[in-house]
């Protein structure tokens, strides 16, 4: 068994992943890691010649394992797929335009040493206060007793990067049935994350392992509903049983402030595919969003979301 797997989701990016893939294999061979750190990749039936590349680098790379799905299931199936392909004892998945160095690979492997016991171990990231702890030097670690402390300490949103999460990987199996659900979120990682922290099983190191660009990412035009469907879904359904109805009801609030520019960017996106019904959807997801209630700003799903 390796005592580390770095786990690749991918769909239709094969110059980032071929650089950083290229990179991360170079750097495990080079510093004797083969035995220890295991890397897989899940292909999201791209066609852009990314699993062809993948069959030419594995005979190179045998520490690489890798699974091709044979019809784009959207991001969060895709997540859970790669996450249940590893064999190490815990679990690093990272987007595929995410540079991983030696230096990162060591920190990781130390803290798997350190807190064996945990279920998941979190890394704050620089630059952007979305994904840093706050008031901790740098390299303290922070023992996280409940939800409430997660919010004052790190914010709803630090969970939210993959780049900060290590998890345990007998803990990340229990989230298997989780492959199978039709309708997903553009957070899964926040799921098993928020429970590690509801059971007292997490522990925080002020320590960055990857810094996050996320001007590039794709999915910044809709990050509005995003924020405000599916993130304002999962509070509902991860939080609110666990806060005080005064904090939940603060939380939503300040997650309705994108309410308006998702509400446009909603209806005017299923308009267009009303006129056009060959236009795919926005949504990363699911097809039509107004049949996921991570993804639909209909009046019905808002109103289930919010009304407390």
């Amino acid at each position: 068994m390796f005592d580390l797997t770095i786990a690749i989701p991918t769909y239709r990016r094969l110059p980032q992943l071929r650089d950083h893939l290229l990179d991360l294999l170079q750097i495990i061979s080079d510093s004797a890691l083969a035995e220890r750190v295991q890397v897989c990749v899940s292909e999201n039936d791209s066609c852009d010649g990314t699993l062809e590349f993948l069959k030419a680098i594995q005979k190179h790379y045998p520490t690489l394992k890798y699974f091709h799905q044979t019809e784009n299931v959207r991001f969060a199936r895709n997540y859970w797929t790669v996450g249940l392909m590893g064999e190490g004892k815990f679990l690093y998945i990272t987007g595929d335009d995410d540079r991983i160095t030696e230096n990162a690979l060591r920190k990781l492997l130390h803290q798997i040493e350190r807190f064996p016991e945990k279920n998941l171990i979190m890394n704050t990231s620089l630059p952007g206060e979305t994904y840093i702890a706050s008031n901790h030097e740098e390299g303290e670690v922070l023992e996280l007793s409940n939800l409430e402390e997660y919010l004052d300490q790190c914010g709803l949103f630090f969970g939210t990067f993959i780049g900060n999460l290590l998890f345990r990987r007998d803990y990340f199996e229990s989230f298997r049935p989780y492959r199978e659900k039709i309708e997903q979120s553009a957070y899964p990682h926040f799921i098993p994350m928020i429970r590690a922290v509801r059971t007292q099983k997490c522990v925080v190191v002020n320590e960055p392992i990857l810094v996050p660009d996320d001007r590039n990412r794709s999915w910044r035009k809709w990050q509005r509903i995003y924020t405000a469907v599916d993130m304002a879904c999962l509070v509902r359904e991860e939080l609110a049983e666990y806060l005080p109805k005064v904090r939940t009801k603060m939380l939503l609030g300040k997650l309705a402030r994108s309410l308006p520019m998702a509400l446009v960017y909603y209806w005017s996106n299923e308009w267009m595919r009303l006129l056009k019904p060959e236009t795919p959807s926005y949504w990363c997801q699911s097809e039509p969003p107004s049949r996921n209630r991570y993804a639909s700003c209909s009046f019905h799903n808002l109103l289930k979301i919010y009304w407390l």
